[in-house]
């Protein structure tokens, strides 16, 4: 990914927080092919956004790593949408 636009960058940031969310969100149902069919998912979505396989990876355990911190700046954005949707003086929640 040496020459990469900003919009393929922020595509292969965002497959990582999907990929590593969901994984976390999504019941499994496990059996003995599941890493292999998981694996081929992830090349193929890693294939969309011209990024390597195991670049993906890497993405996705930084996103884990900083999961928390990524919430807080999420959470600071809706608190800031919604306190900016809102009447003046009307509470915020």
């Amino acid at each position: 990914m040496n020459s990469a636009t900003v919009s393929e960058v922020l595509g292969a940031v965002g497959l990582a927080v999907f990929h590593a969310e969901g994984g976390r969100l999504r019941d499994q149902l496990v059996w003995q092919r599941t890493e292999e069919l998981a694996m081929l998912e992830r090349e193929a979505d890693a294939a969309a956004v011209k990024l390597e396989p195991a670049a993906l990876l890497e993405l996705m355990q930084i996103v884990r790593d900083h999961l928390d911190e990524l919430n807080d700046i999420r959470e600071a954005e809706l608190l800031r949408a919604v306190a900016k949707s809102r009447p003046s003086g009307a509470p915020t929640p």
